[in-house]
């Protein structure tokens, strides 16, 4: 009994050996034919997911260093490079020593404190043009200590107004290229607008001149331009305010390493 059970035993044993393997060639066989189309759909794969990978190192690049250099650009809707910027800008200025704010912010509230000494009644009125996230807004109040304001910002991007207005009592978006049309005459102490006499954004005429309309008698504005801007632009027509206001100029670090004039027009 057990040599015959063994005998087949081992028999069937070799019969399902070779039915396995007659099965597995035949499967084998059978699938051949996909193993190209294996091959053809890693590579496919492959390509879109690196492809992917890149898309997304692609957009975090454009939302600092590409956004900037598209925003100089005249042929840049500014408004749609600025919509993409806004919630990253002022980390990426920040990372990039934007001092302007800073600076700019220092000197309307020197001015504010003389016209204090002065006895002036009321609040400081200040317009930010061109305030985009709110850096000079943000500034002026953390540097105000006891000195009554009444803030006000404008810009061309309603993106950036929108993270601005905490830092001011009113926002309007406005075209400086166009004007200021939606304030008055002499209406303000002091106009700062930093960042905005720049390639590609907001030209000497008509904004210096609608800076210039809405600030009050003695009020001065503030205005920071890059030098090649300056040179290039702003230099010659600044003469033409010679008359309606006292002009100074000088030399700042705007940006790390990158200098730019600080313009200041007191008017008569």
């Amino acid at each position: 009994f057990c040599a015959h059970f063994a005998f087949c035993s081992t028999n069937n044993i070799m019969m399902h050996r070779v039915y396995f393997s007659s099965a597995s060639r035949r499967l084998a066989g059978c699938l051949s034919p996909l193993k190209p189309l294996s091959q053809q759909f890693r590579r496919n794969f492959g390509g879109m997911a690196k492809a992917q990978a890149q898309s997304v190192v692609d957009s975090q690049d454009k939302s600092a260093d590409q956004l900037h250099a598209e925003s100089l650009e005249e042929s840049t809707c500014n408004k749609t490079v600025y919509k993409e910027w806004a919630s990253d800008y002022d980390e990426y200025v920040g990372s990039l020593r934007y001092n302007g704010p800073t600076i700019v912010a220092a000197r309307a509230l020197s001015h504010a404190a003389k016209q204090k000494n002065l006895k002036r009644s009321g609040p400081l009125k200040v317009l930010d043009a061109a305030c985009g996230t709110g850096l000079v807004g943000k500034e002026i109040l953390s540097n105000a200590s006891n000195t009554p304001l009444s803030l006000h910002g404008c810009d061309y991007s309603a993106d950036m107004l929108e993270l601005a207005k905490e830092y001011y009592e009113t926002v309007q978006v406005v075209d400086m290229n166009v004007g200021l049309p939606q304030y008055k005459d002499d209406e303000f102490d002091v106009v700062t607008c930093v960042g905005a006499f720049i390639e590609g954004h907001v030209f000497i005429n008509p904004a210096l001149r609608e800076c210039l309309r809405v600030t009050a008698h003695g009020g001065i504005v503030l205005a920071t331009v890059r030098t090649s801007f300056f040179d290039s632009h702003f230099i010659q027509a600044l003469l033409e305010f010679h008359k309606t206001a006292d002009i100074h100029v000088e030399c700042i670090e705007y940006l790390d390493g990158v200098p730019a004039k600080l313009v200041t027009l007191r008017k008569k």
